[in-house]
């Protein structure tokens, strides 16, 4: 299938450049010489953590060593997470595919000491949340966290590299539950769902849809439903979330394209899709969709996100 047009598509919007020009700043100052950092990236499902990484690498991928090595190195946590693995994913991106074995302490030092010839000076971990479980009832101070945690205060130590870790709101145990981390560690970037409720999150939410409606229009579709029903519709599947907001256009696209007409029919299919429906049934079809209903759905995206930052406290 061709990839969807919304596949590289990226709205700048309040929160994402906010984040965007915090993590450049932080990132420069590490680059000119300043003190080492730790920073977690945090934010729930499709918050748009990723895009944000890859906007950091790309904007300083021109930044290399003497050795010609890239001075910000990214790196997406292995699903088969493990500090080792982790440790592995670096030696590979920076020597190629080399034999990586021996015990935990020689993968971790070779990764290490292939940072440091390389001229590594910030680390972009992706997917920290492979690495931290979500429903233990346990702490994030298990045998295999602690020591993710000890090599990453390492790292900072003994080699003056800066991390910043993205992850889902529990990667936040690997952090707050080690306070010599915590300690060396910066505060937190958060993603937050737009909330309804606030006059200039609503129009920041609704000029995001508008834009990425323009971005269907420029390929050839036509819009046959009201902008303000269709952005309420959204806005209550996802709860407002940017990331959620892109996923269910990029869904419209993929389901759509060969007519290219954004209508009530193909609005209702991805809802149903993507979300299902509940009692009320076929939001395209309710009376109307008003403001209390968007609350709801906002305070039931926060809940969400509080669950999982209560879990890392259990």
């Amino acid at each position: 299938m061709k990839p969807t047009i919304f596949k590289d598509w990226i709205y700048e919007h309040a929160q994402y450049r906010a984040a965007l020009d915090r993590l450049n700043g932080e990132v420069l100052r590490a680059l000119e010489g300043g003190s080492p950092f730790i920073l977690p990236l945090l934010g729930d499902s499709r918050a748009g953590k990723s895009a944000l990484l890859d906007d950091v690498n790309t904007h300083y991928a021109k930044s290399v060593s003497e050795s010609g090595h890239p001075r910000v190195l990214l790196i997406s946590m292995p699903s088969a997470a493990s500090t080792e693995a982790l440790a592995s994913e670096i030696t590979g991106a920076i020597l190629g595919p080399v034999p990586i074995k021996g015990r935990t302490s020689d993968i971790l030092k070779q990764a290490k000491d292939a940072m440091v010839r390389a001229g590594v000076v910030v680390l972009l971990i992706d997917e920290v949340n492979h690495l931290v479980e979500k429903r233990t009832t346990q702490k994030a101070q298990t045998k295999g966290n602690r020591n993710a945690a000890d090599w990453l205060k390492e790292l900072y130590d003994q080699c003056g590299i800066s991390t910043i870790i993205g992850g889902l709101p529990h990667v936040g145990r690997l952090y707050f539950d080690n306070d010599q981390l915590e300690n060396r560690g910066l505060r937190p970037i958060r993603i937050e769902p737009y909330a309804w409720s606030c006059s200039a999150d609503q129009q920041e939410f609704r000029v995001t849809i508008a834009a990425g409606v323009e971005h269907l229009k420029d390929h050839g579709w036509t819009l046959e439903v009201d902008l303000d029903r269709v952005t309420r519709v959204i806005y209550l599947g996802g709860g407002g979330y940017i990331g959620k907001a892109r996923d269910f256009m990029a869904r419209l696209d993929e389901t759509g394209r060969a007519r290219k007409r954004f209508d009530a029919a193909l609005v209702s299919r991805t809802f149903e899709h993507k979300y299902g429906f509940d009692d009320k049934g076929d939001p395209m079809l309710m009376k109307s969709i008003d403001d209390v209903m968007l609350n709801a759905a906002h305070r039931a995206a926060l809940q969400r996100a509080l669950r999982s930052e209560r879990s890392t406290k259990q």
